[in-house]
């Protein structure tokens, strides 16, 4: 069985919520705000894409982050993963919806980026899924 658009940014966004959690225990500071200001959008935006979605889509209980969050240097460089992994999952049901679903994907992907900006990332004009 295949995982919609929909269905994989809904996935997307427990996964940043997860992240995010372990991201602000390990920055200090303003950038403390700054995870607890992205958790609470990713949770907004899963809310919101749980709410169109034609099925409820279960969050994993953990995990796996592609390197050791062990410091405030490796929990920034998991904000800007998580946020350019979301970049591309928005692009990919922003390419497969139409309306104001395309034009809410095209806003959260642009806030993703805009994340993983802030947190001295880079991302890119076409996001490899």
């Amino acid at each position: 069985m295949s995982v919609t658009p929909i269905e994989a940014a809904i996935s997307g966004e427990d996964a940043c919520i997860y992240a995010y959690g372990v991201i602000g225990s390990q920055v200090r500071g303003a950038a403390t705000e700054r995870a607890r200001k992205a958790l609470a959008d990713h949770r907004a935006w899963r809310d919101r894409l749980q709410s169109q979605a034609p099925i409820i889509v279960a969050a994993s209980i953990a995990y796996d982050f592609p390197f050791p969050v062990e410091d405030a240097a490796s929990a920034k460089l998991l904000a800007v993963f998580v946020e350019n992994r979301m970049v591309g999952q928005y692009a990919d049901l922003a390419a497969s919806t139409a309306g104001t679903a395309r034009e809410d994907a095209v806003t959260a992907a642009m806030e993703c980026a805009t994340r993983a900006i802030a947190w001295g990332g880079i991302t890119m004009a076409f996001p490899q899924a």
